[in-house]
């Protein structure tokens, strides 16, 4: 309205009156695009967590079996690596 009013007077320009529509067009397709961002942003975390919770319902830490167990050999201990077991040979 008061915009309106100093145009019709005559104290504002044509050229002030274009750069500030366009300067307002340009913040308002900047700010839908911000806004266009933070959505897919929010669609992607809340995508990224519903897939790590189907994850961990799919593979509960109680249905993993544990690994085997690895047991030493009761013959004495530990070799050579040139598998001669440490014996002396004649």
């Amino acid at each position: 309205g008061a915009a309106a009013l100093v145009a019709l007077r005559g104290q504002v320009s044509a050229r002030d009156i274009q750069k500030l529509a366009r300067r307002n067009a340009r913040r308002c397709r900047a700010g839908r695009a911000a806004k266009m961002v933070a959505l897919a942003a929010l669609v992607t975390g809340g995508a990224f967590a519903a897939w790590k919770w189907w994850e961990r319902q799919a593979n509960p830490e109680w249905l993993v079996e544990p690994p085997a167990a690895t047991e030493v050999p009761e013959s004495g201990g530990l070799g050579s690596v040139d598998g001669s077991g440490g014996e002396e040979q004649p």
